[in-house]
């Protein structure tokens, strides 16, 4: 059988999904063998405000595209577990500025150099110009998706005489 654009299009979509799910699994299970007492979601919260600290909650839910109030919730968690403080802001006695204490950068030190390494064992066998390649074409995909605009099609539905999925609208 011969394999098409469109096979390996379908192919690379399932691909995609199969490795993020992959990866996310091994470095959770590689996070919880170093007993750091972090949960992913939570070390991706100080990750992001390591980026820009001083940043308002409301900016790193941003940054993270996840909600304001879910965030809210991990910081409280971070906060009450010492690796981060929250600071009044001086120009909105609404808002605060989010910083890491300092435990919390060497907990950090310890997780890239813990990435590093399922990286490299990641990428094994793969040049790296190819490599860079493969992570350009990624940031390209994801640009693309970003910049999608909003759909106003309803959920997918199944045709009674067809069993096929197909879009409404």
């Amino acid at each position: 059988m011969r394999t098409t654009d469109s096979d390996h299009e379908t192919e690379l979509d399932l691909l995609l999904s199969d490795l993020g799910y992959l990866l996310r699994r091994e470095l959770d299970r590689r996070v919880q063998q170093a007993n750091l007492g972090l949960t992913r979601a939570q070390w991706l919260v100080l990750r992001q405000t390591a980026t820009q600290e001083g940043r308002l909650q409301r900016e790193l839910a941003e940054a993270l595209g996840i909600e304001a109030s879910t965030v809210a919730r991990h910081v409280d968690r971070l906060v009450a577990a010492g690796w981060m403080e929250r600071r009044d802001d001086a120009w909105d006695g609404r808002a605060y500025r989010l910083y890491l204490h300092p435990r919390a950068r060497s907990v950090l030190l310890h997780l890239q150099g813990l990435t590093a390494r399922l990286r490299d064992e990641t990428f094994a066998g793969i040049p790296p110009e190819r490599r860079a390649q493969l992570v350009d074409d990624l940031q390209r995909i994801k640009r693309n998706l970003f910049a999608s605009p909003p759909r106003t099609r309803e959920l997918p539905s199944v045709n009674a005489t067809n069993p096929d999925i197909e879009l409404v609208g």
